[in-house]
């Protein structure tokens, strides 16, 4: 049980980590932008910074409470642990991940019609989630 506080102590500092650095890009975005920057982009980053820090709130909470609380914290281990959702995490995780790159390679082509900005802008995407992939492929061949 231990090892699973440790998990979710680790899962809290990467979820302060991440609001932090969240953070620290929208004010920056916002100081050296703020005059070229319109008000739709303008909305949407505040809305979607604030959101994202409120998921890391809650998410951050959730943990703490698990924590401090033996039957949440083993109940979740519980349900970590569970074969049967391990598999079903498994399955949809790969699957909406091959149908993300689909969509996304549709995306491009039929975006390559209208806009070569926009074309860039998905194949830049499906490079960065190609990347991301062979990298956790590679680190969890060498940790397993």
């Amino acid at each position: 049980m231990e090892n699973f506080k440790k998990e979710l102590q680790a899962k809290m500092t990467m979820t302060v980590w991440a609001a932090a650095l969240n953070e620290i890009l929208y004010f920056a975005m916002n100081i050296f932008c703020k005059e070229k920057v319109s008000e739709f982009a303008s909305n949407l980053s505040t809305y979607l910074s604030i959101a994202l820090f409120v998921y890391a709130l809650v998410q951050w909470f959730r943990y703490m409470l698990m924590i401090q609380d033996e039957t949440k914290l083993e109940a979740a281990y519980i349900k970590s642990k569970d074969e049967r959702n391990i598999m079903i995490r498994e399955k949809t995780s790969g699957a909406s991940y091959m149908i993300s790159i689909y969509m996304l390679c549709a995306g491009v082509i039929v975006s390559s019609f209208f806009s070569q900005g926009i074309c860039i802008a998905f194949m830049c995407v499906i490079i960065a989630m190609l990347l991301v992939n062979v990298c956790c492929k590679f680190y969890y061949e060498k940790k397993y």
